[in-house]
């Protein structure tokens, strides 16, 4: 099979969704659901791309609680929202 053949934009060449060309590298970053909605890749390949998107959107979580956490005035309610902050912060070092 060949590979894609874009020209002006990535994802531009229509054999890929025809599955008559396989996939770069950039689509498959930048159109993840695409690929596996239509099987275009393998989803072994799919992993990585989806572990980037996933520990990207942690640290998003992340910023987003500590921000919340901290105009929260000193109290229970302050107490328990850095709870879940810690409990967000700490999600991704499991692996």
């Amino acid at each position: 099979m060949k590979n894609c053949d874009c020209t002006s934009l990535c994802g531009d060449d229509p054999d890929i969704i025809r599955k008559n060309a396989r996939p770069c590298s950039g689509f498959v970053r930048f159109h993840p659901d695409l690929c596996r909605d239509k099987r275009l890749v393998p989803e072994e390949e799919l992993i990585p791309v989806y572990q980037d998107i996933a520990n990207r959107k942690l640290k998003e979580a992340e910023k987003a609680w500590h921000d919340y956490c901290t105009l929260l005035p000193v109290g229970d309610q302050r107490t328990a929202a850095f709870e879940v902050f810690e409990n967000i912060r700490n999600a991704g070092r499991v692996f």
